[in-house]
């Protein structure tokens, strides 16, 4: 059995590397916001892309330990290029939603996620071009 010590000085997971694992080769991550559950930071949803295919893909992941999940929230992921509808993940699941993913061909995107009740949407440009007509949004 590992001293408390040791348990305390074990590296935590980095959400952001499952995320891109989720997302799959080739996707770099442009942006993220937490969903904080009383002072603690309980998920992440994360956009990625891959500017040499200009795919976009989100993903909502729960980043306590998987030993905590004794529930399954709602949780929801979504991307959606400028002039397309929205690509969604949503229902209840223990450790993340999503990836969703979507060609982007206009340069701006929609993307957000859920977790329980906390909603969050945000535009974001995806090229120099075209940040006069898609102003980022937080």
């Amino acid at each position: 059995m590992a001293s408390p010590a040791a348990s305390e000085s074990a590296p935590k997971p980095d959400p952001s590397a499952r995320a891109r694992t989720l997302c799959g080769g080739g996707y770099e991550l442009r942006q993220s916001h937490p969903f904080t559950e009383d002072g603690v930071v309980e998920a992440t949803t994360f956009l990625a892309y891959d500017k040499g295919r200009a795919m976009a893909c989100a993903v909502t992941l729960r980043t306590t330990p998987a030993a905590q999940y004794a529930d399954v929230p709602y949780m929801s992921a979504y991307i959606q290029p400028a002039g397309t509808s929205a690509v969604r993940s949503s229902g209840n699941y223990r450790s993340y939603a999503g990836p969703a993913r979507a060609h982007d061909s206009e340069g701006c995107l929609r993307w957000g996620g859920r977790y329980r009740t906390q909603v969050w949407h945000a535009q974001t440009p995806t090229t120099p071009e075209t940040q006069a007509s898609c102003p980022a949004t937080k």
